[in-house]
C-alpha cells in the first residue's frame, strides 16, 4: 500500500462535487469505510484513520480548508511502499 490511493481518494473527493456531497450525508465511521470501499479505494487501517478524523472535521464545520490542506500535504509527502 502506497499513499498513492490516499492522494487518488482525496483528488476524486476535490474534484467531484457529487462525491462529496453523497459522503456528507454519512452518519459514522463503518458508513464512511463502506463508502470508501464500495468505491474501489484500499485504504490501510492508518489512513483510513486520517480520513475519518479529517470528515469529522470537515462535517463539524472546517470546512473544505481542511480537506484541501490535507491534499496539498498529502501531495507533497513522498510515497513510499507500506507493503
Amino acid at each position: 500500500m502506497s499513499r498513492d490511493e490516499l492522494s487518488r481518494l482525496m483528488g476524486d473527493a476535490m474534484s467531484n462535487p457529487d462525491l462529496i456531497q453523497e459522503a456528507m450525508t454519512l452518519k459514522d465511521r463503518p458508513a464512511l469505510e463502506s463508502f470508501v470501499r464500495g468505491r474501489g479505494y484500499a485504504l490501510a487501517p492508518d489512513e483510513m484513520d486520517e480520513i475519518w478524523e479529517l470528515a469529522c472535521k470537515v462535517l463539524s464545520g472546517g470546512g473544505t480548508d481542511a480537506a484541501r490542506w490535507r491534499m496539498t500535504t498529502v501531495g507533497n509527502e513522498q510515497l513510499v511502499s507500506q507493503d
